[in-house]
């Protein structure tokens, strides 16, 4: 179990806040040696560089090397790793439930996002919706990726997929509704011709062949 420090300078212990090889480093711990030096996800592992930014917690960002060590810059926002366990701990009054997928492995990070309606039109504008924790059935707005992926596409993060579209084992799939999904289209519920809907909680699905 790691020991480590919330948002708020106080020791939490957890060890569900990634499933990355942390042996060069701890994203939690930030243990690098070097001086100006930050721990940062890299493929399946992790490694230490020197990009270690001045911004704090909530502050705008375009890229994590931005933000101070153990943040990740997350929907233009510079936001804590967190352990889903503690989540208070990590985001106080947000919720750990973004899943940063690198290199098949998960990273959690703070969402400071606008939660949302799957299928609906209630997210600010230049954002879209998708369901960000499938166990939770959680949706947020999320800022569309300079480079979208298409539906069949590759994807890394949350954002690299469309509207209502989800990044299932590195590739864009539309969430889709358990209960009705064969008489909706795809983005509303429904999925491509050729694929069904897959259960991934009581009431959504992810679209496959």
């Amino acid at each position: 179990m790691t020991s480590s420090s919330s948002s708020s300078g106080a020791p939490v212990e957890c060890e569900d806040h990634t499933t990355l090889d942390e042996t060069n480093c701890h994203l939690l711990k930030q243990d690098c040696k070097g001086e100006g030096e930050m721990c940062v996800p890299a493929g399946t592992g992790t490694q230490c560089v020197y990009e270690t930014g001045v911004k704090g917690v909530g502050a705008s960002c375009a890229d994590t090397k931005e933000c101070s060590a153990g943040l990740l810059c997350v929907f233009y926002v510079c936001a804590p790793i967190c352990c889903q366990s503690q989540a208070q701990a990590f985001c106080g009054s947000a919720q750990c439930n973004v899943n940063i997928n690198i290199g098949g492995k998960t990273v959690w990070a703070c969402n400071f996002s606008k939660t949302c309606t799957l299928f609906g039109n209630d997210c600010p504008e230049n954002q879209q919706c998708r369901l960000g924790d499938p166990a939770q059935e959680l949706s947020l707005c999320a800022p569309t990726s300079d480079s979208p992926s298409p539906e069949g596409g590759p994807c890394d993060f949350l954002n690299d997929c469309g509207a209502n579209q989800i990044c299932s084992n590195k590739v864009c799939r539309y969430s889709c509704s358990l209960a009705d999904w064969q008489s909706k289209a795809p983005g509303e519920g429904g999925c491509p011709q050729g694929q069904t809907c897959n259960g991934v909680s009581p009431n959504y699905g992810v679209c496959a062949l």
